[in-house]
């Protein structure tokens, strides 16, 4: 019955078990400030796959230990004056707005400043800085060792990211096919045809950002042996160099039927199309 199940169920299945576990915690525990047990683990699970998981515990683990170190400097300050928190809690809300792009563990660092903060000036009564950095890192500790073991001793077992990669690769390959057929269409050049073709583009391009992803994803599963060969690795390179092809086939397609690269073009095309749907 199981091995009938679809990959993303799966993993919501995993993802689901985690969180069950990540909550029994916190009730059976009674761990000091256990919100961040699951605020945490919901923002490391924020990740469908296996090796975004894992990068996204290591980059929070390595963030929030920085950020908790950034928050006690902020406290001191804050108690030399009072009313420093207001500049740093305008600081703080417009860096969290103007850098949201940033690497995801300097971006931790911002948000835990900022949170963290935020308590402070919330509870100043009922705030111990000591109490403060043993249970911020406790919970942090908690939850990286938790998703770590589940990731490489559970979960991963099932290699689910590889097989994602996979069925992407070949959803890629259907993709790329239909999509210089539609371009070879006696009325690609219509109105209707136009609107198809900025449709496949928006698609295969979301799906090459996907891939992009993946192929990260998996580097950061290595240890887990889940290890891309010379033949994928190239994969990306190809799909992205195709589509390229295919767009600039449809762009001169549309300026100038008679365009005298174009024969050739779409040969090599319709050569590289014909060996790359059977990699």
């Amino acid at each position: 019955m199981f091995k009938n199940i679809d990959l993303f169920t799966r993993r919501y299945w995993q993802i689901t078990s985690a969180f069950m576990i990540f909550v029994f915690m916190q009730r059976v525990f009674h761990i000091p400030h256990d919100e961040w047990v699951i605020i945490t683990s919901a923002m490391i699970y924020a990740g469908f796959n296996t090796g975004m998981v894992l990068k996204r515990a290591y980059l929070r683990f390595v963030g929030t230990l920085v950020g908790v170190a950034a928050v006690s400097i902020v406290w001191y300050f804050m108690h030399l004056d009072y009313r420093l928190a207001v500049i740093f809690l305008v600081v703080i809300a417009s860096l969290i707005t103007f850098a949201a792009r940033l690497p995801y563990n300097k971006y931790v660092i911002i948000v835990t400043l900022f949170s963290d903060t935020l308590i402070q000036i919330l509870n100043p009564l009922d705030f111990h800085p000591e109490f403060y950095l043993f249970d911020r890192i406790l919970c942090t500790c908690l939850v990286f060792g938790v998703c770590v073991v589940l990731e490489y001793i559970w979960f991963g077992r099932s290699n689910l990211t590889r097989l994602n990669y996979i069925n992407l690769c070949n959803s890629l390959k259907t993709d790329i096919q239909d999509f210089y057929q539609l371009i070879q269409h006696p009325y690609s050049g219509a109105r209707v045809g136009r609107s198809k073709v900025f449709k496949m583009i928006k698609k295969i391009n979301f799906k090459i950002d996907q891939l992009t992803s993946l192929i990260e994803d998996i580097q950061h599963e290595g240890s887990l042996g889940y290890r891309l060969n010379a033949a994928e690795k190239q994969f990306g390179y190809e799909v992205v160099q195709i589509f390229r092809k295919i767009v600039s086939i449809h762009y001169l397609q549309s300026a100038d039927e008679q365009h005298h690269m174009l024969p050739q073009l779409c040969l090599d095309t319709e050569k590289t199309i014909s060996r790359f749907i059977h990699i």
